[in-house]
């Protein structure tokens, strides 16, 4: 939710001081953490915003949020999963996780000052000059101070969102057959479908709702081929340093692993974790997000029956 520049019947503190009708003395902030590039910390699963508190310097807003009159709303909002939640904020710095599966595309995170109930006649010293000489009546959940934060991106297909995925590439095979094949060189893993199947995944790639699904049916089978054949030179001498230094793929790989379980990839790790299920971690466990992805598709399309048929009634 981002309030921009509308207007409301009273004064209201912005962070925008160009939006704000308090004196420039006061100010109301959403603060927290980033890391060192300036990005919200990641994590596979999702993104934190770590530390995060409301800064607020203006006495009358303390007041009335020291005697419970006020409160804050951690707003995020991501308009394509319809995932809207708001979260109480305080002065007292705490993480909040964003899950990546809640969210899709822009993401905005805001942070709102809000009655709790009604406040009658309010005035406030810090009031820009104009306002100064009235007194305003404010109704339970009516917005006192703003700050509209920021945006991020959530790609959920994981071929832009995962660096591993960027092994792949995914060509048509001029056949009538119905099976994938792959192949893998120095350098990447191409997978090669049916024409008639490749126009189609073309097609359904760009739908959000089946990323994840589209993703895992055809890159997973053929990563862990490919770490299969990997296990297989470990186990006849040869070592991970070896392998990663003639396939570039598998560095991608051991960094994809090492971000997801915080340590380096080894030789032991190849002999003993199954390939299908190192292939899905390092592909951001596309499976079960995909299924889970589907689920809620369905889930909304049946949602959206069951009201149709209710406006029918």
């Amino acid at each position: 939710m981002r309030i921009g520049n509308r207007l409301f019947p009273y004064p209201t503190l912005n962070n925008e001081p160009s939006l704000s009708e308090y004196e420039a003395t006061s100010e109301f902030r959403l603060c927290f953490d980033d890391d060192e590039d300036g990005q919200l910390p990641r994590t596979k699963d999702g993104q934190i915003l770590k530390n995060a508190f409301f800064h607020l310097t203006d006495s009358g807003l303390i007041s009335l949020y020291e005697q419970g009159l006020v409160e804050c709303g951690l707003i995020i909002e991501s308009s394509a999963s319809t995932y809207r939640v708001m979260k109480k904020l305080t002065r007292d710095p705490k993480d909040y996780f964003l899950k990546y599966k809640d969210l899709k595309g822009t993401v905005s995170v805001s942070a709102y000052l809000y009655a709790t109930e009604e406040i009658n006649e309010y005035s406030n010293p810090s009031f820009q000059e104009a306002y100064k000489p009235y007194k305003f009546n404010i109704e339970k959940y009516d917005i006192l101070a703003i700050d509209d934060g920021f945006r991020f991106q959530v790609n959920i297909d994981p071929t832009l969102d995962n660096k591993v995925a960027s092994i792949f590439t995914i060509v048509p095979r001029f056949t009538n057959d119905k099976q994938m094949s792959y192949t893998y060189t120095q350098n990447n893993i191409t997978i090669e479908l049916p024409q008639d199947y490749y126009a189609r995944y073309d097609n359904i790639k760009g739908k959000a709702d089946f990323n994840n699904m589209m993703f895992a049916m055809i890159a997973i089978p053929a990563l862990s081929g490919a770490l299969a054949d990997m296990k297989t030179y470990i186990s006849q001498g040869e070592t991970l340093d070896d392998l990663t230094d003639n396939y570039r793929w598998l560095r991608s790989v051991c960094t994809s692993f090492n971000r997801v379980n915080g340590r380096n990839l080894t030789d032991d790790d190849m002999e003993d974790i199954d390939p299908m299920v190192l292939a899905q971690s390092v592909l951001n466990d596309a499976t079960c997000n995909g299924i889970e992805e589907i689920s809620e598709h369905l889930l909304r399309g049946v949602d959206r029956e069951e009201e149709e048929d209710e406006d029918d009634e």
